[in-house]
């Protein structure tokens, strides 16, 4: 992304790249009256482009009450070269639904590899006719349906597998199982743990059980509580082994059993001494929110930007998660119904995959990455719009968490409120405190299957009253093109003498080109403990 100074100033000129035929096909917005625009890269090498591309408005917009992915199409109609008919290709086979596409903006005088690339993807619909017809179709981001399953078709209980197994675990996925799953920390301050997730049995001795699969890949921890139906519990060591097809897995051998029924008909996992998944490199433990996500996507048919999420991997480690899955799933759809709805995240696609905005409801001015003065090049577009209403806001949120993987029973709770009863489960909000006097009562109940950590719990809540507290504004401007450099989540502040905003942070909720023309759509979250009232 260019900087603030390479716009001011500059040219915008917006490219569009299509790769079909075994050929490349490029167009630009505008080129010099001697001919096609030529574009040089840093090695010397230029690339043409013809003129005459008429270019969409492009509108990136993420709403951060979404968990959905948020997707760019942009619909173009042009005209190939000369020699080229498109028909002709298309009848010898051709197919010109399988082309793909590159819409960058760029700035005239850059290095052809500065441009800014805002989409990639297929083509929708395309349309042709004869030669010297133009070509209509929609440039779409990949799609958002994950042709993947986890855990893998392998990774399960069969003869291939275990050859000693029992029938009651035929058929079994190995679980695939992350952070601590069933330890947790009582409202007392007290170290405990419960069932967390299941432990399968591969092999018998017997009546008795001798080996147990608690986990379908590597773990870090180093031992672990192995509970049977009755509920005893005792500790037993792990080990990283293969099943007979040479598939990493954890076990635990229970012939030294002491407490435990071998005989029981089921057992379970607490994870009182480490945590289960590590990453690729066998030793990295993945249990931050942004680690796990990155990680299930990592195994979805869906491009991922890595790079990306390594940007917001700090800011994510505050939210710890645990569980397991042990049934096949989507890995997009498990994050979007287990994790998002936990963090400050939308998920949006860009040319490199998904990666995640991050939304910093509480951000101070110190955060602010510009400032835009309402004045000469900054117009207003339309008034200041609520997005929420006094009904919808939030002042006390109610968590459920810590399950009992056996009943699915969830043995912690807490309460952000505006006061507390006492209850050592209930935390007060000055936020809530503020919002309870202005809107009168407004309660949310949330549960989750993936927290066990009270800190993480806490900051789930927290997160939805900075959120949510207040209603919310939203204003627009259009302003210079040396913005341009501004994306959807930056934090900015914001002055406007008439509308009195003096300073004030905003949330930079949409983008919008429409030829050089940019506009920005920005989000007013109100913090009373930060704005200057």
């Amino acid at each position: 992304m260019p900087t603030a100074a390479e716009f001011t100033g500059a040219d915008v000129v917006w490219l569009l790249t299509l790769t079909w035929a075994g050929r490349v096909f490029r167009w630009a917005t505008s080129t010099p009256d001697t001919g096609p625009r030529i574009l040089t890269d840093a090695d010397g090498a230029t690339y043409a482009y013809e003129g005459g591309l008429r270019m969409p408005a492009v509108d990136r917009r993420v709403s951060l009450q979404s968990t959905a992915v948020d997707g760019l199409a942009l619909g173009f109609e042009v005209l190939f070269p000369s020699d080229v008919d498109v028909a002709e290709l298309v009848s010898r086979g051709h197919d010109l639904s399988t082309a793909t596409a590159e819409v960058a903006l760029h700035l005239a005088g850059g290095f052809y590899e500065d441009r800014d690339v805002v989409l990639t993807g297929g083509l929708r619909k395309p349309a042709y006719d004869v030669a010297g017809e133009p070509v209509r179709f929609t440039v779409e981001a990949e799609g958002y349906d994950d042709g993947a399953l986890i855990p893998a078709a392998s990774l399960r209980v069969t003869l291939s597998t275990w050859s000693g197994r029992p029938t009651v675990s035929e058929g079994l996925y190995y679980p695939i199982v992350f952070g601590t799953p069933g330890a947790f920390v009582t409202s007392a301050g007290t170290s405990t743990v419960t069932s967390g997730s299941p432990a399968i049995v591969v092999a018998v001795s017997g009546a008795n059980a001798s080996t147990l699969l608690i986990a379908g890949h590597k773990c870090a921890a180093t031992s672990v509580r192995i509970y049977d139906a009755a509920g005893a519990g005792e500790n037993f060591n792990t080990t990283t082994t293969t099943d007979d097809l040479g598939q990493t897995v954890t076990t635990v051998d229970v012939t030294g059993a002491g407490t435990i029924d071998r005989t029981s008909d089921e057992f379970w996992v607490g994870w009182n001494s480490g945590a289960a998944l590590v990453d690729a490199d066998g030793s990295t433990v993945v249990q931050s929110a942004g680690a796990l996500a990155q990680w299930m996507l990592d195994r979805s048919t869906l491009s991922v930007d890595r790079g990306r999420w390594a940007a917001v991997g700090s800011r994510l480690g505050r939210y710890k998660l645990a569980g397991y899955i042990d049934e096949p799933v989507e890995p997009s759809e498990w994050v979007d119904d287990n994790v998002l709805p936990l963090i400050p995240v939308t998920i949006a696609s860009g040319p490199s995959g998904r990666y995640p905005i991050l939304w910093r409801y509480a951000a101070s001015a110190a955060d602010a990455v510009d400032h835009i003065e309402h004045g000469p090049g900054v117009t207003r577009v339309g008034g200041i719009e609520y997005v929420t209403l006094r009904h919808e806001v939030t002042n006390e949120v109610r968590f459920d968490f810590a399950k009992r993987a056996k009943n699915g029973q969830a043995y912690r709770s807490v309460t952000v409120l505006a006061e507390s009863g006492g209850s050592a489960e209930e935390f007060p909000s000055r936020r809530a405190v503020l919002s309870l006097a202005r809107s009168g009562p407004r309660v949310v109940q949330i549960t989750s299957d993936v927290v066990y950590d009270q800190s993480t719990a806490l900051a789930v809540c927290e997160d939805i009253l900075s959120r949510d507290a207040f209603a919310q504004r939203a204003v627009v401007y259009q302003v210079p093109q040396e913005y341009g450099h501004l994306d959807v989540g930056d934090v900015v502040t914001l002055t406007d003498a008439e509308r009195h905003f003096t300073n004030l942070v905003a949330l930079v909720e949409g983008v919008q080109w429409d030829g050089d023309v940019l506009t920005l759509r920005l989000l007013l979250i109100e913090q009373p403990d930060r704005d200057d009232r």
